[in-house]
């Protein structure tokens, strides 16, 4: 018995680094020290969770930043929130890109809200969030173009 509790011990601390070592020295099983490491990774996690679930609350887009970095980042933000655990459904992810957008986007909810609602997935907004940002860009460019033309 005293062996295997001794083989126990060396398993678990030898898989471990200082700092967590120090969270457990006090300690005298290897369930007791299982547990209190479980106690504290477990608060841990929660807390990642909610982080990552503000930082997506709060999430907006910077005017100096394009479309395409935006959808990035929400795409990758929600990734990290299904590693921790959590999951954000893909109307609420929709919506958040959609309050996020210029008001020369606003076209796009009411093509959106049109949309039969089988096909209302996040990949299909934006997909079509992109395309309408590069249709903008477009005009925005032309538009800029021809007033230099006029001045001229």
């Amino acid at each position: 018995m005293v062996k295997r509790y001794a083989n126990a011990m060396f398993v678990l601390t030898s898989t471990m680094e200082f700092k967590q070592i120090a969270y457990v020295e006090n300690r005298s099983t290897s369930f007791e020290k299982m547990e209190k490491l479980n106690e504290i990774y477990q608060q841990n996690s929660e807390f990642i969770k909610m982080a990552l679930l503000e930082k997506f609350h709060h999430l907006s887009l910077e005017l100096d930043k394009s479309i395409v970095m935006y959808v990035s980042k929400v795409e990758t933000l929600d990734k990290q929130i299904k590693k921790a655990g959590e999951s954000v459904s893909e109307t609420a992810i929709v919506t958040k890109m959609l309050s996020s957008l210029p008001e020369k986007y606003r076209n796009v909810q009411q093509v959106w809200l049109s949309t039969v609602e089988s096909k209302q997935t996040v990949q299909s907004f934006t997909t079509r969030i992109l395309d309408e940002d590069a249709s903008v860009t477009v005009s925005d460019e032309r538009s800029s173009e021809s007033v230099f033309t006029v001045q001229d």
